[in-house]
């Protein structure tokens, strides 16, 4: 019983550190980089809530305006 104890929690701690390790991986990109193919443009609503959700998690979102003939 105590060898069956030992290897549950030899193998615990080793997934443990296992999702820790993973957690820690993820990185968020520096920004983010949007094409608008004109059907947002001028739209007060829609630019202020992309730079409110920029301002909130930390990234830098960036607009590429294009007209919709080239797409």
């Amino acid at each position: 019983m105590k060898r069956f104890t030992v290897i549950f929690l030899v193998l615990l701690v080793i997934t443990g550190f296992n999702v820790y390790a993973a957690g820690q991986s993820e990185q968020k990109p520096e920004k983010m980089v949007l094409i608008n193919a004109g059907s947002l443009s001028g739209d007060p609503g829609i630019d202020m809530m992309r730079k409110t959700w920029g301002e909130e998690n930390g990234i830098l979102i960036e607009v590429i305006e294009q007209a919709e003939t080239y797409l």
